[in-house]
């Protein structure tokens, strides 16, 4: 059975139980069989507490106005800093390797092109005049991507490409009516490709 212990965990609580304890036991040390100096060591270290409790919260104190300071002073350098950074950046005169060597970006800084995504839900229908017509989802790629469109023949491995278009269609035509083959997609942004679509087959592929 778990008990509990007879001394508070809070500080105060713990200084004015060990003071009681002082008043009352002082008069009883005969019958309590302790002598002065282990009730005096008691009064010392409850005294000893009570000036370490003072200072905990001066510093505590300190800490908090310490860290205000420091906020205010933080907000004052970063107000100061962007008033003479604004004049900087819109003056024409100064050039780019000045501002780098400021620490500051370049002031008309290009915005590099976003990495294209893999298109989605490809589709492929084909059609008896040799025609097959595949369709997908641009899935989230915007304009300036170039979508790769690649080829499997009957039982061939090989992945060879049969054309490109920047809409989310293509027509790979002259294709012999009847012939399984299996199609995937994948865009491209200047040097950067994307992950392949998901496969899609006419006649079985």
């Amino acid at each position: 059975m778990k008990t509990t212990d007879y001394l508070p965990s809070n500080d105060a609580k713990l200084m004015a139980w060990a003071q009681n304890f002082y008043f009352v036991g002082f008069p009883l040390e005969t019958t309590l069989d302790i002598v002065p100096a282990q009730m005096e060591a008691i009064t010392t270290a409850n005294s000893n507490l009570s000036v370490a409790v003072l200072e905990f919260t001066a510093a505590q104190a300190a800490l908090k106005a310490a860290s205000l300071s420091k906020q205010a002073a933080v907000k004052a350098l970063d107000a100061s800093v962007r008033q003479v950074v604004r004049g900087i950046q819109i003056c024409p005169n100064i050039t780019d390797p000045v501002r780098q060597s400021l620490g500051l970006p370049p002031r008309n800084q290009p915005t590099p092109a976003p990495v294209p995504l893999a298109p989605a839900n490809l589709v492929a229908t084909p059609y008896a005049d040799g025609t097959n017509d595949l369709r997908w989802q641009h899935n989230g790629n915007t304009k300036g991507v170039v979508y790769v469109v690649q080829a499997q023949t009957g039982s061939s491995s090989a992945w060879v490409q049969a054309g490109v278009s920047t809409a989310a269609r293509f027509a790979h035509n002259n294709v012999t009516p009847g012939m399984p083959m299996k199609y995937r997609v994948t865009a491209q942004r200047g040097a950067h490709n994307s992950g392949v679509s998901n496969e899609a087959g006419v006649y079985g592929a």
